[in-house]
């Protein structure tokens, strides 16, 4: 199965969680790739986003 996720330029993801950067986990995952491409335009005006991209992760 493939799951998605928001990752940055250093190579750690986005927790909703913690609302914060991080190794890969469970908090971090999202099932669609269309809902990644949608949050990651909600955040693309927060500096903390720039230079980040949706990555297909296997789980």
């Amino acid at each position: 199965m493939i799951d998605y996720g928001i990752e940055n330029k250093d190579g750690f993801f986005y927790n909703f969680v913690l609302h914060d950067w991080s190794i890969w986990s469970e908090h971090c995952q999202l099932p669609s790739k269309d809902l990644a491409d949608n949050l990651l335009m909600l955040y693309e005006d927060n500096p903390t986003f720039c230079l980040t991209k949706v990555s297909p992760v296997r789980s």
